[in-house]
């Protein structure tokens, strides 16, 4: 399955056929939410692909490390982004089988830390991490916003409800950096405004939107902190 401009999502006992410039993930989601295939999923991945434009030197595309896909170690095709300004920092919210924490690794992130309540969820994410080469770089923890301690990402992804990201907002908004997104989903139509409201009224501007069908997702941004002694 394709998603956004490159990436391809696969079952390990498929071969997808694949062009120069494919984000490859292999995926075997067990009993944990997140294959691409829901709406929700499919927006933050969107999303975070478009996320990662705003870490890139301009005019510049990705260099191949292998272009050779014939093989199954997904570790020879790891695409790494060469032309990246710095590696951002991923907190993955509610990981679930590991996908989008995985698709923030490959779109260039320089580590991530995916987050989830439910055990089951973390043991079949660092299945599909270990399958995808992710060892080391994607630390998965059980736990919530708590385990993060208090470190700050450029990029925090939530893929829960609206009920759960209205409630969390305050938080989530406190470990992201200056100038960095927070991709949000899970969001009934009904719910978007509320939910753009919430994070508003903690600082964030609404920066993109995707809306499919009943589904929306929001992509906000972190305003640049001001220089000490400005006003």
């Amino acid at each position: 399955m394709r998603i956004g401009k490159s990436l391809v999502i696969q079952p390990s006992w498929e071969r997808t056929p694949v062009k120069e410039g494919d984000i490859i993930v292999e995926l075997d989601p067990g009993m944990a939410f997140g294959t691409g295939q829901h709406a929700t999923t499919r927006m933050c991945l969107e999303l975070l692909e478009e996320a990662f434009e705003q870490f890139r030197v301009r005019s510049s595309g990705f260099r191949v490390h292998s272009p050779d896909l014939s093989g199954r170690n997904l570790k020879t095709t790891n695409y790494e982004l060469r032309t990246m300004n710095r590696r951002p920092t991923v907190l993955d919210l509610g990981t679930g089988s590991g996908l989008l924490a995985i698709a923030a690794l490959r779109f260039g992130a320089g580590r991530v830390l995916a987050l989830d309540t439910d055990e089951v969820a973390c043991r079949t994410a660092w299945e599909n991490i270990r399958r995808n080469g992710g060892d080391g770089r994607i630390i998965v923890k059980h736990g919530s916003l708590e385990a993060a301690g208090r470190r700050t990402y450029d990029v925090v992804l939530a893929n829960l409800t609206a009920e759960q990201l209205i409630s969390l907002a305050p938080r989530l908004t406190r470990v992201l950096r200056s100038r960095g997104r927070l991709i949000a989903s899970g969001i009934l139509r009904h719910q978007e405004r509320k939910v753009a409201e919430t994070f508003r009224g903690c600082g964030l501007v609404v920066e993109r939107v995707r809306r499919g069908r009943e589904w929306v997702g929001l992509m906000f941004r972190r305003a640049a902190a001001s220089p000490r002694g400005a006003r």
